[in-house]
């Protein structure tokens, strides 16, 4: 490269999902635990002669879940489903338990969307009570609603997350016994 060129240009190529439609960081995380439940019951779910040792993301691989999260939004009939998946060999047979997921999913993240817009209209009035109640009563410092409902919502979702790594131990604490088991005969 001569020393006066200039380094190339990068384009960067525009998200296929509209912003208002992308997943929030809420919606992908619980769509990660999902997708991640599902490979693990794929992986229980095959016959362990005919599959060997095969990990489980040989089933549903990371970059699947990746993609499915970022075009969540573009993903509306099997066929589309099965145009993203058609080069992973593994997961074709169980193309309609992911599709069953994503449908589950889509409920899932419309009530969150709903939820989140029913707050947020519900926030900005209470908000504006509040800070005229601070101003007037409460002592200097006091945030009013807002940090609780935060704080709620966060100690709700620990809590689930918690629930989902607790089922997930269980479910792969079991599925190292069957392993045992079928090995010992």
């Amino acid at each position: 490269m001569p020393e006066n060129a200039l380094p190339p240009i990068k384009l960067k190529r525009p998200h296929p999902v509209k912003q208002s439609q992308r997943l929030t960081k809420e919606m992908r995380a619980i769509g990660r635990t999902k997708l991640e439940e599902l490979q693990w019951e794929i992986y229980f779910d095959e016959d362990v002669v005919r599959t060997g040792f095969l990990p489980p993301d040989t089933f549903l691989p990371e970059e699947v879940i990746k993609v499915v999260l970022d075009r969540f939004a573009l993903i509306n009939t099997m066929r589309q489903l099965e145009d993203t998946t058609a080069a992973y060999i593994y997961l074709r047979p169980h193309q309609s338990k992911l599709w069953d997921l994503i449908q589950q999913l889509a409920i899932t993240f419309s009530e969150l969307r709903a939820a989140k817009k029913k707050r947020k209209k519900t926030a900005v009035f209470d908000l504006e009570e509040d800070n005229l109640l601070d101003k007037e009563i409460a002592p200097a410092g006091v945030e009013g609603i807002a940090a609780t409902t935060s704080s709620t919502t966060s100690t709700l979702y620990q809590s689930l997350i918690f629930d989902l790594n607790l089922i997930f131990f269980i479910l792969t604490v079991k599925h190292i016994v069957n392993r045992i088991r079928l090995l010992c005969l």
